[in-house]
C-alpha cells in the first residue's frame, strides 16, 4: 500500500472537501519534491518564506531545463 495512503488512513482522512482538495495538493507537492530529488521541507520552507518577501519571489515545482537534462540523458 502507498505511503501516502497508509498516512491518510491512519489520520482519518479529510472530511470535508476543501479538506479533500488541501490534502491532494499537499501530497502532489510531497511526490513532485520526491520525483526532482528536491527536499520536501526544503521547499515548503522556500514557499512558505516567498509569501513574505519583499520582492515575492516564487518557488516553482516545474523541471529546469538542467533537471530535463539530468533525468533523460
Amino acid at each position: 500500500m502507498p505511503q501516502t495512503l497508509t498516512k491518510r488512513k491512519i489520520a482519518g482522512g479529510s472530511r470535508s472537501f476543501s479538506g479533500f482538495v488541501d490534502t491532494a495538493r499537499l501530497l502532489t507537492v510531497i511526490q513532485s519534491c520526491r520525483a526532482q530529488g528536491r527536499s520536501v521541507l526544503t521547499f515548503l520552507r522556500q514557499a512558505l518564506a516567498s509569501v513574505h518577501h519583499p520582492l515575492n519571489t516564487v518557488v516553482s515545482l516545474i523541471p529546469t531545463a538542467d533537471f530535463a537534462l539530468f533525468v533523460n540523458p
